[in-house]
C-alpha cells in the first residue's frame, strides 16, 4: 500500500502492486493458486495491478505539486502563486 506519512508520500510502481496483490490472493485461496499471466485470476490481477499503480503514481504527482522540492514546470509556477514568491 502506498505510504502517506510525516516524512512524505510514497507511491508504489506496478511491480509492487502486483506482488503485493499475489501475496494478498495467496493467503486467501492458497499457496498453491495459479497466478501466472495466462490465468484468469493472474490476468485480472494484472488488470487491477496496473489500474492500482496509475492512481497511486497520480497521487504521488498531486503530492509533489504541493512540494516545492518537487514541484516542476508549470506545477511549481503554480505553487509559487499559491504561496505568494
Amino acid at each position: 500500500m502506498a505510504v502517506l506519512d510525516p516524512t512524505g508520500y510514497d507511491a508504489r510502481d506496478l511491480n509492487e502492486v502486483m506482488d503485493d496483490l499475489r501475496s494478498a490472493a495467496r493467503v486467501q485461496f492458497g499457496d498453491d493458486i495459479n497466478l501466472s499471466a495466462s490465468s484468469k485470476l493472474g490476468g485480472l490481477l494484472g488488470v487491477f495491478a496496473e489500474a492500482i499503480a496509475d492512481v497511486e503514481k497520480a497521487s504521488q504527482s498531486l503530492y509533489d505539486a504541493f512540494d516545492r522540492s518537487n514541484a516542476v514546470g508549470q506545477q511549481l509556477d503554480n505553487l509559487a502563486n499559491i504561496r505568494g514568491r
